[in-house]
């Protein structure tokens, strides 16, 4: 698919509103691992950093950060017990992604900025969605999140 096709494709499901796209890191990021991310769609220059820290008690926290939160030594610590946390791993979250897409079943598009519809892309949507198969109220799923509601009991 053309880059102008596919952000096409994302606009349109915008403009028609019909829940069958997503866009920034964490509602993305979501959508993958739910495996309704059909198309995932990255700018090449996507500045965020994946990182993979461990608490003291083995528990594992994954954070993607811009640049301005990695220098924020904040993200390293851990809130239960003061303590910094152990990095297991960083890299380039584009290239974790693609290095993992398929896992999620989905296919991945990395797309430019050096076209109007590239570029407006990356400035209204942080340069990372996606089209979905299916229509997902990431809003819903964050304040039941929010709410601390088990979905697995209904």
């Amino acid at each position: 698919m053309f880059l102008m096709e596919l952000i096409g494709v994302f606009f349109d499901e915008i403009s028609q509103d019909s829940g069958r796209y997503v866009f920034g890191v964490q509602d993305t990021l979501q959508g993958l691992d739910m495996g309704a991310v059909e198309t995932l769609i990255c700018w090449e220059n996507l500045d965020i950093t994946r990182v993979k820290l461990k608490k003291a008690s083995g528990e594992e926290k994954v954070f993607n950060l811009r640049p301005d939160q990695m220098a924020d030594k904040a993200h390293h610590i851990d809130p239960d017990t003061g303590t910094e946390m152990e990095m297991i791993e960083s890299l380039p979250l584009l290239e974790w992604l693609a290095n993992n897409y398929k896992n999620f079943g989905a296919t991945l598009e990395i797309v430019t900025d050096r076209s109007q519809e590239g570029a407006q892309f990356v400035r209204g949507f942080g340069g990372i969605g996606g089209i979905l198969r299916y229509r997902v109220d990431f809003q819903v799923l964050e304040a039941a999140e929010e709410d601390d509601i088990d979905l697995d009991d209904y």
